[in-house]
C-alpha cells in the first residue's frame, strides 16, 4: 500500500487569519467598486445664499474651469445684465426729492437707465453710453447711500432686492464696458444667474469621485429637493448670514434669516438624512461684517440677541441652527464667504482630508 501523504491538520488561529484574508480580499473588491462610484452631496439653501457662488468655486478649483478666455466670455452677458438691472432696480427705488436736485448729465443718465423696455431685457449690451451713465449714476453719493441701505427700501409693499454683487459691477464699469473685456474669475463669481431646476457637478475630490447636486432655492423650487433625497451621502446647507435684516424676495413680510433656519430644520429631520453628515455654511461673512460695522444691529430682527460685535454675531446665528439640529455630533459648521477663493479651498480641503476618508472608513470598518 503507498504511502499516503497527510497534512497536519490547521489550527484555529490559522483558519481564522485565512476567513480574516479572504474578508479582507472580498471588501478590496468591493471598496475599489465604491471609489470608483460617485458619492452625492447635495447642495441645499434658501435662494441668493451663494450656492451657485459656491458651484462656481468648486468648478474653478477642482474641475479646472474657467481657465480659457472663451470660458469666461461667456459670462459677459450675464454680467451686463447684473450692473444694468441693478442700477436700473436701484434708480426706480430713488424718492422724488433726490431725483430732483440731480444736474443736467444726471437727470440725462438717469433718464436713460430708468427706461423699461431696454434695460431688462438678456443678452444687452454694456454700451460706452450706459456704462458712463451708469458710471455717473455711481459717483453720486445719495445714489451710494440708496444702494447701502437698500435693504431699509420698499417701492410700494415690496422691499427693492438688489443683488450684493451689484457694487462691484458699479465699481468696475469702465472694464467691463471695454470691448475686450473678458471677465477676471473674480468678476465670475460675483455674478448672478436665477437658479432654476437641477444643476449637478461631478469632480474628484483626493481622487475621491463626488457628484454635487444644486437646487434652486427659491420656495417654488423646494418641492423638487424631495426627489433628490435617496443614496446621499452628505449635505451641505448653505445661508447668507448677512441676510438676518433682509426678507423674502417672495414673501415681503418673512425674514430671509428666520426662513433659513425652518427650512434647516425641516431638512434635519427627514428621515433619510437621520446619519448623514450635515456642513452648514454661515455665508456671505464679509457682508454680514460690514452690516455689523455700519451699526445694522441684529436685536432689531431678533429681539433676544444681545451680542454687540461681529464674532458674538456670529456665535448667535451658530447656536441658532445648532439648536434646531437632530444630531449635533453630525453638524459642521463653517463661516464663509463663497466669493474668496482662499477661504472656499481651506475649507474644502479639510473636507477632503476628514469627511472623505471618514466616508470610507465607515463603509469598510476593520478592528
Amino acid at each position: 500500500m503507498g504511502n499516503i501523504c497527510l497534512h497536519p491538520p490547521e489550527d484555529e488561529n490559522e483558519l481564522k487569519q485565512k476567513e480574516i484574508a479572504k474578508k479582507i480580499d472580498q471588501d478590496l473588491i468591493a471598496y475599489s467598486k465604491e471609489f470608483k462610484k460617485e458619492h452625492k452631496l447635495l447642495l441645499l439653501g434658501p435662494g441668493e445664499s451663494g450656492k451657485s457662488t459656491l458651484v462656481k468655486q468648486l468648478r474653478y478649483i477642482y474641475a479646472n474651469c474657467y481657465q480659457t478666455d472663451q470660458e469666461r466670455i461667456a459670462f459677459v452677458p450675464i454680467i451686463a445684465l447684473n450692473a444694468i438691472s441693478s442700477m436700473h432696480i436701484l434708480l426706480n427705488s430713488l424718492p422724488k426729492s433726490i431725483v430732483d436736485n440731480f444736474n443736467d448729465k444726471e437727470m440725462d443718465s438717469y433718464t436713460l437707465l430708468t427706461e423699461d423696455s431696454e434695460f431688462l431685457r438678456p443678452n444687452i449690451k454694456l454700451t460706452k453710453e450706459i456704462s458712463e451713465a451708469i458710471k455717473i449714476m455711481w459717483q453720486n453719493d445719495l445714489v451710494k447711500q440708496q444702494f447701502e441701505r437698500r435693504h431699509e427700501v420698499s417701492i410700494g409693499v415690496e422691499a427693492i432686492q438688489i443683488a450684493d454683487s451689484a457694487k462691484h459691477f458699479f465699481t468696475h464699469v469702465d472694464r467691463i464696458a471695454n470691448d475686450n473685456y473678458v471677465p477676471t474669475i473674480e468678476d465670475l463669481l460675483y455674478s448672478r444667474l436665477k437658479t432654476t431646476g437641477v444643476s449637478q457637478v461631478s469632480l474628484s475630490m483626493g481622487g475621491y469621485p463626488l457628484l454635487f447636486v444644486d437646487v434652486g432655492g427659491q420656495r417654488s423650487e423646494r418641492r423638487k429637493w424631495v426627489n433628490l433625497f435617496e443614496e446621499v451621502n452628505a449635505i451641505f446647507f448653505v445661508v447668507a448670514l448677512s441676510e438676518f435684516d433682509q426678507k423674502l424676495r417672495e414673501d415681503p413680510h418673512t425674514n430671509r434669516m428666520t426662513e433659513a433656519i425652518d427650512v434647516f430644520a425641516e431638512i434635519c429631520h427627514i428621515s433619510e438624512f437621520k446619519n448623514k453628515d450635515i456642513i452648514l455654511f454661515l455665508n456671505k461673512s464679509d457682508l454680514f461684517e460690514e452690516k455689523i460695522q455700519n451699526g445694522i444691529d441684529p436685536r432689531k430682527y431678533f429681539p433676544d440677541y444681545s451680542g454687540k460685535g461681529i464674532k458674538e454675531g456670529e456665535e448667535y446665528f451658530k447656536r441658532r441652527f445648532q439648536a434646531v439640529s437632530r444630531n449635533k455630533d453630525k453638524l459642521h459648521v463653517h463661516i464663509t464667504t463663497a466669493t474668496n477663493t482662499g477661504n472656499i479651498r481651506m475649507i474644502f480641503e479639510d473636507f477632503e482630508t476628514i469627511f472623505l476618508k471618514k466616508m470610507f472608513a465607515d463603509a469598510f470598518p476593520y478592528d
